[in-house]
């Protein structure tokens, strides 16, 4: 009996270490195109890719000021919720750009590829017309 104890001890240590340790890569990919409008107009429009490594994860962000000469600058968001815990606490934001097409990386260090990632893409309108935003949008979940 003691034998068979021992036995289911260590198999069970070596499967806690597997599944510390040994993070699986989780559901990831290409995500977009998300944009929004104002008066009937694309302002701006996101794409992406998200990978993870370990547990580790990244999200690409493109981002489009699709109106050029508008004088709006254009921004995006990457909101992280891991898996473990029931809230999204982490949010990236990328620089505001104007007039321009650029990539950002967003990394989360420690997220784990169960996570759940929703993005967003946003113009700001200036006072007093609130940002022109897309749909919070999940992109692996």
């Amino acid at each position: 009996m003691r034998r068979h104890t021992t036995r289911v001890l260590m198999l069970g240590t070596l499967l806690l270490f597997m599944l510390i340790v040994v993070a699986p890569v989780g559901a990831a990919g290409s995500w977009g195109v998300i944009s929004s409008e104002y008066r009937g107009k694309d302002v701006v429009r996101a794409s992406g890719d998200l990978r993870f490594s370990g547990w580790d994860g990244t999200n690409r962000f493109n981002l489009v000021d699709a109106e050029f000469g508008d004088g709006n600058a254009v921004y995006g968001k990457t909101r992280w919720r891991a898996a473990w815990y029931p809230y999204p606490v982490w949010t990236d934001t990328t620089p505001e750009i104007e007039d321009t097409n650029r990539g950002f990386d967003h990394v989360r260090r420690g997220i784990g590829s169960a996570s759940r990632v929703v993005v967003i893409a946003c113009a700001q309108m200036g006072w007093p017309v609130p940002d022109s935003c897309s749909d919070w949008t999940s992109i692996n979940r």
